[in-house]
């Protein structure tokens, strides 16, 4: 009986596919040809041009290129998750989690020949793509969120790398303290406290106004230039070794789309950083680390936090707000962000990208303007970052009706499901209650 299942659920991950499997699923890629597929791609992606001055790396750092432990191979196995679909290889994790010690022996060996060598299997950087559908029309791709599946041997490799680069870039300061994006610790609700106490903060002052923009990159993680990408890892520290193992990964990168109507033909991954891969957050947030130190060589005002931290801006990956005093300060650090978007391949996303002057009360002045690029941005009382409402006010009242009204909305779901599974237990409909409808309700309080 589902009731008994949901009552018994030993985690959440055993709970959400229940859950899921009496869902209605419309998120298929049915209305799109593969040749629209293929099209899409062709155009979207830049053709991959030999480089014949190839940047040699030179940097030793004995803690990423020692060779790797079974002792670290067994902690990256552990975090594998059962159940995730795999990539082109077909291998589940479950199968690499039941290895016996000589099958893990042989596989660490493969891994420490790749490190040393520099130089990945082909197959490594081989890429699925699934495609869930968003909103608009069913017939263009662009419409459509790719979920990327990646080889279970290469999320493994790449699982060993990345606990060894956070070490490296955690005891070596490489991340600034504005980042908080995938770093242990930290997250989106400690972000959403910080940035709503640098906003509190200024307004307990008399009349104190606090500028912020709110900045949408357009594609951040697919756009990254793969030469500048070694180029910053390289200036940054980063072991010669390190980087040329992952330059050889992504150098053979290629992905191949799955359709009602078969596979599309595969496609070079010549940009961004690669999708579904566990060092990818840790890669863009590295490029981006010299944001903070960029903006104020150029001048920009830092704005303090409470006396002890000076700040210039707060970012959570790629979820970006620049923090300002004044009318003057922002729009030097928006010409600022600019020129940095221009010298790094990014670019922002005018449509989405807003201001919002935080104040207690009263109107604003009709002078008040900011410009892109020549390009008017467009000022705004509301802005819902982070999954929460940011209003001009700087309470909270907002912020609750939209709680609220996404509750609700998850209450027709909650009823919806039980009327599919026929859960008649107590226990049971509390249970989906609370992890649908409560949850929604409750996030960030």
């Amino acid at each position: 009986m589902i009731q008994d299942i949901l009552s018994n659920c030993k985690n959440p991950s055993q709970f959400w596919r229940t859950i899921r499997s009496f869902r209605t699923n419309s998120n298929c890629g049915n209305a799109v040809k593969l040749s629209d597929w293929e099209n899409f791609y062709q155009s979207a992606l830049p053709h991959r041009t030999p480089n014949s001055s190839q940047q040699i790396f030179t940097n030793i750092v004995s803690e990423l290129d020692a060779l790797f432990a079974i002792n670290e191979l067994k902690d990256s196995l552990s975090s594998l998750s059962i159940g995730k679909s795999p990539g082109p290889d077909y291998i589940p994790n479950v199968l690499l989690k039941n290895l016996p010690d000589n099958m893990l022996s042989a596989l660490l060996e493969i891994f420490n020949k790749a490190l040393l060598s520099g130089n990945s299997p082909v197959v490594w950087s081989a890429i699925e793509m699934v495609m869930i559908f968003k909103k608009g029309e069913r017939e263009l791709p662009i419409n459509y969120r790719g979920i990327a599946l990646i080889n279970t041997i290469t999320k493994l490799f790449t699982s060993m790398l990345c606990r060894r680069i956070t070490s490296w870039a955690e005891s070596n300061n490489k991340l600034p303290e504005s980042q908080a994006g995938f770093r242990k610790g930290r997250g989106c609700l400690n972000q959403i406290f910080t940035r709503m106490a640098v906003i509190q903060i200024k307004l307990r002052t008399k009349g104190g106004k606090r500028f912020a923009l709110f900045v949408d990159f357009q594609r951040a993680f697919d756009s990254i230039p793969h030469d500048k990408l070694w180029e910053k890892l390289h200036l940054l520290g980063l072991s010669a070794r390190v980087l040329n193992i992952l330059r050889s990964i992504y150098d053979k990168a290629k992905m191949k789309v799955r359709t009602p109507d078969g596979y599309t033909k595969y496609f070079e991954v010549t940009q961004g950083v690669l999708q579904g891969d566990i060092l990818s957050p840790l890669l863009f947030a590295l490029y981006i680390s010299d944001l903070d130190l960029y903006m104020i060589e150029q001048g920009c005002n830092t704005v303090g936090l409470g006396g002890y931290n000076s700040l210039v801006n707060l970012l959570l990956a790629d979820d970006t707000v620049v923090l300002s005093e004044s009318k003057l300060s922002l729009q030097h650090k928006i010409d600022v962000l600019s020129t940095y978007c221009k010298i790094n391949d990014l670019t922002i996303n005018l449509s989405k990208t807003k201001i919002i002057v935080f104040r207690k009360s009263g109107p604003l002045c009709k002078s008040l303007k900011w410009y892109l690029d020549n390009k008017l941005i467009e000022i705004v009382k509301s802005y819902t970052c982070l999954g929460i409402v940011f209003s001009s006010s700087g309470r909270f009242y907002e912020a609750m009706a939209d709680r609220m009204g996404k509750a609700r909305a998850a209450l027709s779901n909650v009823l919806e499901l039980e009327q599919k599974c026929s859960t008649y237990s107590y226990n049971g409909r509390c249970k989906i209650f609370d992890s649908i409808c409560v949850s929604t309700l409750v996030y960030a309080c």
